[in-house]
């Protein structure tokens, strides 16, 4: 992946201004822990098929803040190191995984 930093200082977060992975045009992403949703805007430049954001239920409010802006996403309330086999099923394959 090749990606164009803004910020990084010795361990901090680094903050990516594009995403250039190798992923076809129309494949599925899941974003697991969206937050802002700044990673998720990045995403959806990818032109998946479907972008899938999976978090915490406690950040609902958050996320419904900012999700109206990427039509492509759909939210997922969940813990990812909890979901049963059927939800996980649910959920399916992806081409693309971004924590």
């Amino acid at each position: 992946m090749r990606a164009r930093r803004r910020r990084e200082a010795g361990g901090a977060r680094v903050v990516f201004d594009s995403l250039r992975p190798e992923l076809p045009r129309g494949g599925r992403v899941l974003e697991i822990g969206p937050k802002h949703g700044l990673d998720t805007r990045l995403l959806a430049t990818l032109e998946p098929r479907e972008l899938v954001t999976v978090d915490l239920a406690e950040k609902a409010d958050e996320i419904a803040s900012w999700l109206p802006e990427v039509p492509v996403a759909r939210h997922v309330e969940a813990n990812v190191l909890y979901l049963d086999e059927r939800e996980r099923a649910e959920l399916g394959r992806f081409d693309l995984v971004w924590c």
